[in-house]
């Protein structure tokens, strides 16, 4: 395949096929006469640069929610358990979740857990093989969590 730097002086793309120019300068110079040419937007249209910026500054506001850290979590679980070899289930249900979320106690000590200290545990780790089923998860404290690390539940 022959490749050559697109002629276009700020372009750092590159032509193939013989052709001068790569595609986006290529097909603004068959439409518009001009490789330079960039169509006027209208009222509340965006550049795809620009989309692109609005929805990182979104997610970036949302993953600092609690229910964005949440996902966070879950996306990084999922990528462990894919890493391991393990099955990863699609989803646990809502209203299982809200009631594991609901308990006071933490289930390695036995102590009462404040809002802000609760960590999702798995029984068996998913290092070892566990899954997040909601079978699986339990709630302790983020200290218990810690000092339990990839161990099973004794």
């Amino acid at each position: 395949m022959d490749k050559k730097p697109c002629e276009v002086e700020v372009c750092t793309r590159f032509a193939y096929h013989g052709k001068t120019m790569c595609n986006t300068h290529g097909q603004r110079f068959e439409r518009y006469g001009d490789p330079h040419y960039r169509k006027k937007l209208a009222n509340g249209e965006q550049t795809p640069e620009r989309f692109r910026e609005n929805a990182r500054r979104a997610w970036k506001r949302y993953i600092n929610t609690p229910h964005g850290r949440l996902r966070r979590r879950f996306d990084n679980a999922k990528r462990r358990v894919r890493k391991f070899g393990g099955e990863y289930e699609a989803g646990v249900p809502k209203e299982a979740f809200l009631e594991l979320l609901k308990q006071k106690n933490c289930v390695l000590c036995g102590k009462p857990m404040r809002e802000n200290d609760k960590t999702l545990d798995h029984k068996i780790p998913l290092s070892k093989g566990g899954t997040n089923s909601i079978g699986n998860l339990q709630l302790a404290h983020s200290r218990c969590n810690k000092q339990k690390g990839c161990k099973t539940d004794p």
